[in-house]
């Protein structure tokens, strides 16, 4: 979910974003949302009908994930393995409280960045306003996320893991206490996410 803001900041198309560093996300390995859903039906399946809601989330007391700490990790990770050939000296992430303040902030950002290649006008181009209009219609869809203060209640979740066995848990682990986010996020996320747009390029150049 938040791939297209950390593609945009390791480009140096952004060094800012509408929201709360304090914020809590709720980004969860799809394979352990798989395993929680497969033990879920395996306990359901065997003619037990009362209805569960079963929150597979790191926006819990338990192990939660900060919408500041992923992009500090984030940086971390592409200043020293940039997303591109070309070096980028990135700024930290910084978050703006109000969408107009983020809105100028772009704007500059842009601006600087056209006037490195063209000195004349005070202005953006068409380009840069097509930019400037896409940064901000993100910032507006990832604003209930970027601004959430509600945990989601794991309980379920938590005694459908204790019910299983210790085979059953290796097998199907979906214990968010074991997730080391700095570990997942700079040396699996990331890099696969890279890996991804290094495809991607590739698959371009061939057609």
């Amino acid at each position: 979910m938040t791939d297209p803001i950390i593609v945009a900041y390791g480009k140096g198309q952004i060094s800012d974003f509408w929201g709360d560093s304090q914020s809590l996300l709720d980004v969860i390995p799809v394979d352990m949302v798989a395993n929680a859903a497969i033990a879920a039906m395996a306990k359901h399946g065997c003619g037990i009908s009362e209805l569960k809601v079963y929150n597979v989330t790191s926006s819990s007391h338990v192990n939660p994930l900060g919408a500041g700490e992923l992009m500090d990790l984030s940086h971390q990770h592409l200043c020293d393995s940039p997303l591109e050939e070309k070096v980028i000296d990135l700024e930290r992430m910084k978050f703006h409280s109000s969408l107009e303040g983020f809105t100028s902030s772009v704007f500059n950002t842009i601006r600087k960045q056209e006037r490195e290649i063209n000195n004349e006008g005070r202005g953006l181009s068409m380009q840069g306003k097509r930019k400037l209009d896409y940064f901000v219609s993100l910032a507006k869809t990832y604003e209930p996320y970027t601004f959430f203060k509600a945990r989601f209640e794991d309980t379920n979740t938590t005694s459908l893991l204790q019910e299983m066995s210790m085979e059953e848990r290796k097998m199907f682990d979906f214990d968010i206490r074991g997730i080391d986010w700095e570990h997942y996020i700079v040396n699996i996320h990331l890099p696969g996410l890279k890996k991804e747009i290094l495809s991607v390029k590739t698959r371009s150049k061939r057609v």
